[in-house]
């Protein structure tokens, strides 16, 4: 038995929670955050984690708690120092509470209306932002055979598969991806917003995994093309989630419609906190020692997990150049949810099953543990991979 495939049909590309794998459970819009409040992290060693650890609370001992409202000038400070950092003018930046919260804002602003073609795999708040806000959710495939790409001709493919072509069209991604780690260049990101500029839409992605690539190799989406949209945080590569703190930057031809943005955050949540804001600001001023330990899993721990999805014998892999996490296929699985359960319990091993991101039959695996413990980690999870699936071949 094989791991499904990717649809090929124009029904198949109409992204619906009855046909797609991982869709919403239970009456749940987000069922994967559940899991990763509840159920990630239940062994001694976690290969669940696709962020660094938290930062030490001492990093911001020396800040008072601040109670003025936030536009007086943690807001625009905060703001400014984003734009400063991705090149781009301050008003075409806006706060928002982490990525989430950015994913959300920019999901009521733009998509009622429209076509939305959403990655697959993908990050689960996607696929439901898609499947409440747009008028014809779509399912753009991104396929390990092709490392993760994210074809533009296929992105057109998709849009003309939609009922209404008169309406706009807007991609929704992830860069660097989520879950597979892979990266799109500069001039795939411009391909992909020409798609979208021809059908009056905007590229919108999700870009909080460039943090961990060097300076030099970064692409903000927003700076890539005029209809860019870049949403980002300092919580994957810093330790800084507990700060809820992110934001949304809009590229040249839509800073314009900046107050319509701003409009989408009141409706959400008003304002960010003074405080969160105040902290961001010194965050960003101590970046590189918030960096280090994700620099350090980089070197020291990413070539053991890359060295495992290059040779083990019971996943097909596609090895990212950065970042902790990648997203192997397991030959002949497809139950990887129950895979999952079983790893938790015969090896001590937390992943997280490929349900949760429309891709049954793969495992995301993070490389966020010291070499020593990776390393005992990664042979306890093989073990159980040869183990389970000797036994699925047998019933079969």
């Amino acid at each position: 038995m094989s791991a499904p495939t990717e649809p090929t049909t124009q029904h198949d590309a109409v992204l619906t929670p009855q046909g797609w794998a991982g869709a919403p459970a239970k009456g749940l819009a987000f069922p994967y955050m559940a899991w990763a409040h509840h159920e990630s992290q239940r062994t001694r060693s976690p290969l669940s984690n696709s962020g660094v650890q938290n930062a030490p609370s001492s990093t911001f001992e020396s800040l008072r708690i601040a109670l003025e409202h936030p536009a007086q000038s943690a807001l625009p400070a905060f703001e400014a120092a984003i734009a400063d950092r991705l090149g781009v003018a301050p008003e075409a930046v806006v706060a928002t509470p982490g990525a989430s919260g950015g994913l959300a804002a920019v999901a009521l602003w733009l998509f009622a209306g429209a076509r939305v073609a959403v990655e697959s795999p993908s990050y689960e708040q996607l696929r439901s932002l898609a499947l409440r806000f747009a008028k014809e959710p779509l399912r753009l495939p991104r396929r390990l055979e092709t490392g993760y790409d994210c074809s533009p001709s296929e992105l057109a493919t998709t849009f003309d598969s939609a009922r209404d072509s008169s309406i706009p069209g807007h991609a929704f991604l992830t860069n660097t991806h989520n879950p597979s780690g892979a990266k799109l260049p500069a001039l795939r990101l411009r391909e992909l917003a020409g798609v979208c500029a021809d059908r009056g839409g905007a590229l919108v992605s999700c870009d909080i995994y460039q943090e961990f690539l060097p300076e030099a190799e970064r692409e903000w989406t927003c700076r890539a093309a005029p209809n860019g949209v870049t949403i980002g945080s300092l919580t994957k590569a810093y330790g800084l989630g507990p700060l809820r703190l992110g934001w949304v930057a809009l590229g040249e031809a839509l800073v314009h419609r900046r107050h319509e943005l701003r409009d989408a955050t009141y409706l959400l949540w008003v304002d960010p906190p003074t405080t969160t804001l105040a902290a961001g600001v010194f965050a960003l001023q101590q970046l590189d020692q918030l960096g280090a330990q994700a620099r350090e899993l980089q070197l020291e721990s990413k070539p053991i997990l890359d060295q495992w999805l290059r040779t083990s014998p019971h996943i097909e892999a596609f090895v990212p150049t950065h970042g902790l996490v990648a997203f192997p296929r397991v030959r002949g699985v497809v139950d990887t949810h129950a895979l999952a359960e079983l790893l938790v319990r015969e090896a001590q091993v937390d992943v997280v099953p490929g349900e949760f991101f429309g891709a049954p039959g793969h495992l995301r695996v993070a490389c966020g543990l010291p070499p020593a413990e990776l390393t005992a980690a990664l042979a306890r999870l093989s073990a159980c991979l040869a183990s389970h699936v000797a036994e699925q071949g047998l019933k079969r």
